[in-house]
């Protein structure tokens, strides 16, 4: 039996950039350049429950992309999955949510998230 899957655009641009995936009781997020009283703003307004969230998932370290991840995870206790390469840059820009709910992965590696699984690939931006 397959779950209904749904994608929504909360937003793409220079000023922000999220997009939810959501299937039966679980949302991931991809991004989160938007803070999170907004992040949380359009979720409803899509019908999403942002306790349902399951984890965010970070394409890359720019701010449009990385704005809100920090203060959504650590409010929510929702873990982020993160390149090395851009947990550095968040660091030095005190971006990270707190160590425990910061996860490292490699480009090219497959993981899970809740029910969720992860292909992930290197790309130039």
């Amino acid at each position: 039996m397959s779950v209904p899957f749904t994608i929504h655009l909360l937003g793409s641009g220079s000023k922000g950039n999220s997009v939810a995936l959501a299937a039966g009781n679980e949302i991931l997020l991809v991004d989160a350049g938007f803070s999170r009283r907004e992040l949380e703003r359009r979720m409803s307004a899509c019908g999403l429950d942002p306790a349902m969230v399951k984890a965010v998932i970070l394409t890359h370290e720019h701010s449009d992309h990385m704005q809100g991840c920090r203060v959504f995870c650590n409010s929510r206790k929702v873990p982020l999955y993160v390149t090395g390469p851009a947990c550095d840059v968040m660091a030095e820009d005190g971006a990270l949510p707190e160590h425990s709910l910061v996860n490292i992965f490699a480009p090219g590696i497959d993981f899970a998230v809740g029910g969720f699984e992860i292909r992930s690939f290197p790309i130039g931006h």
